[in-house]
């Protein structure tokens, strides 16, 4: 990593999160054309969280593919099999995708509003929103094997090379301050350093030269405070 790129940016997520009318029949979708699969986060509270699917070949969307717990919000794919995260039902569903009908293979629980996640050799690595962790699931056992404790309510997590990074947002509860941000970094499921951030980083992404960059949702009112840093890091 040659460094790490910080840039501070405003923005108001606007969420409207409902059940789709369930389609007339899906025994038309094909699991092996290209394909995009949707989390519909449902209602809060009404564990109405739906998957769909959408077949960019023959450009179809199919609605209510199978239903999720209780505010889906992350899904990523991993030979033949989805994990989605259902942050409020404190679990994980393991989707295996492989047949043309889409089942839960496993659902994991014991986790604490597990918000999104990466993988790297053969782990799933979950940033934990209200435990102040990250909990490592082996993928080959689908069960959590280690648990990292990291800054306060990670969110954000990203893979580079050999290495996890996790933003801990700081964010203590409703109408309090944000505490600083940070950023921790996980080598061998360890802690390996932590860098600090600025207000709230939320995102990550990164570039051919393996820069990374952290999205930080400030919520000044003010667009006066905006402003980008550069930090170097030699991890």
């Amino acid at each position: 990593m040659k460094k790490l790129l910080t840039i501070l940016i405003s923005i108001i997520l606007l969420l409207n999160c409902s059940k789709t009318p369930t389609s007339p029949d899906n025994q038309n979708l094909n699991l092996k054309t290209s394909k995009v699969f949707i989390v519909n986060q449902g209602i809060w509270g009404g564990a109405n969280g739906t998957l769909s699917i959408y077949d960019v070949d023959n450009d179809t969307l199919y609605n209510n593919v199978i239903e999720l717990g209780n505010v889906a919000n992350f899904i990523t794919i991993y030979k033949n099999k989805a994990y989605v995260l259902n942050s409020t039902s404190n679990n994980i569903m393991v989707l295996d995708i492989s047949e043309k009908q889409i089942t839960i293979e496993k659902t994991i629980s014991g986790f604490n509003n597990p918000w999104s996640a990466t993988i790297l050799n053969e782990k799933l690595y979950v940033a934990n929103q209200t435990g102040d962790k990250v909990s490592v699931v082996d993928l080959n056992q689908l069960s959590v094997i280690k648990e990292i404790p990291v800054g306060t309510a990670p969110q954000g997590i990203y893979t580079i090379k050999d290495k996890v990074y996790v933003a801990n947002t700081g964010y203590e509860g409703w109408g309090k301050p944000y505490l600083p941000g940070k950023i921790s970094i996980i080598y061998k499921d360890n802690i390996i350093k932590e860098i600090t951030a600025g207000i709230n980083p939320q995102a990550f992404s990164s570039d051919s030269e393996e820069n990374l960059y952290v999205c930080l949702l400030y919520t000044s009112p003010s667009p006066r405070d905006l402003s980008t840093s550069r930090m170097p890091s030699s991890a």
